[in-house]
Order: structure tokens, then C-alpha cells, then sequence
């Protein structure tokens, strides 16, 4: 009896087992693709910066250049 028990309890526990092996495995995707798009993220947003500062740049040039044209002209 105690042994028809047991092997009775033997189905479900392997079923859990890889049912908590499977959410495991998910949660680890889960995070693998979080972390990817964070890196996607911060990396748009670097280039974004970037772009602002060289057009900052660039405007400051041209302000600088038409300060100076301006100059030589006077």
C-alpha cells in the first residue's frame, strides 16, 4: 500500500519539477530580453545625445564663423 503510494505521488511531482524548470527557464528569457532592451534604450539615447551635441557644435560654428565674417567685414 505505502509503495502504490508513493509511486501514485511520483507523476505529479515530475510534472511540478518541469513546470518549475520551465518557469525558471522563462524567467532567465524574461530577463535576458529586459536587459536587452535596456541596452537598446541607453544606446538610443546615447546616440540621441550625441546628435544634439554635434548639431550644438555645428550651430555654435556657424554662429562663431558669422561672428567673424561679421568682424572682417566691419
Amino acid at each position: 500500500m505505502l509503495v502504490s503510494l508513493v509511486i501514485s505521488l511520483i507523476p505529479p511531482l515530475v510534472e511540478e519539477v518541469i513546470a518549475v524548470k520551465q518557469a525558471m527557464r522563462q524567467n532567465l528569457i524574461d530577463d535576458f530580453m529586459y536587459e536587452e532592451a535596456l541596452k537598446e534604450e541607453a544606446e538610443r539615447e546615447s546616440r540621441q545625445q550625441m546628435s544634439v551635441r554635434m548639431h550644438l557644435l555645428k550651430s555654435d560654428s556657424k554662429e562663431q564663423l558669422t561672428t567673424l565674417e561679421d568682424e572682417m567685414l566691419n
